[in-house]
């Protein structure tokens, strides 16, 4: 086992070749992805990203919070099952309302600018469940100081974002729709390839009964 200061020391030089892997690779995404894109659909992009951002900052980023500072407690007891199914069942909660507000937003929207935006809706809504469990999944290779499989999987996600943009813009259109969908995969796609390697945290890390978010989620619904 290796002395504190060194895994401290390691851990902090994974978080830090991560978040200078993100910032770069975010430049280059944004280049690429704005000469695909027209400044008009990229400028109602990032409008309506701001609108998801407060949304998951409101009603889910205080339960992941309370996901990460609890999580260590819980799990020295013995009880992370059924703390993963209480944190589980506010977030479904929390997704319902929003699934709610998005229906009512994406409906008057769609009165006030003649024609139909509830697919706009829809695929918000469906970013914010993608965000809800790509968070619960890193949360726990944070939590169980897995920094290399958290940096492989951020990195994975910021990368797949451009890529996916690129790909649609050029086999589907390069509309909003586009862009949407290229966000809500960039979760998707990370996760899977995390669930795709076995990195099952909680029952491989922590000595916790095998089980898995989408099993939690069940169970909370």
């Amino acid at each position: 086992m290796a002395p504190p200061s060194r895994s401290i020391k390691k851990e902090a030089l994974w978080v830090g070749a991560t978040q200078i892997a993100m910032v770069a690779i975010y430049a280059i995404g944004f280049r690429f992805i704005t000469s695909y894109y027209s400044p008009h659909i990229f400028g109602k992009f990032t409008l309506l990203s701001g609108v998801l951002t407060i949304a998951a900052g409101l009603m889910l980023n205080p339960l992941f919070a309370i996901d990460v500072r609890f999580y260590p407690d819980y799990r020295e007891r013995g009880l992370v099952n059924w703390f993963r199914a209480r944190i589980a069942r506010l977030l479904v909660g929390a997704l319902v309302i929003l699934a709610l507000v998005s229906l009512v937003a994406s409906a008057i929207w769609s009165l006030l600018d003649g024609w139909d935006r509830m697919l706009v809706g829809v695929i918000l809504f469906l970013t914010l469940v993608a965000q809800v469990v790509f968070t619960l999944d890193t949360n726990s290779h944070s939590i169980n100081r897995r920094q290399d499989r958290l940096a492989l999987i951020r990195v994975l996600r910021v990368t797949s974002y451009p890529a996916i943009a690129i790909l649609l813009s050029t086999v589907w259109d390069a509309s909003l729709y586009a862009l949407l969908v290229a966000a809500a995969s960039a979760y998707w796609v990370p996760w899977t390839f995390s669930k795709l390697l076995g990195w099952q945290t909680r029952s491989g890390d922590s000595g916790v009964a095998p089980d898995t978010e989408e099993s939690v989620l069940k169970e909370a619904m």
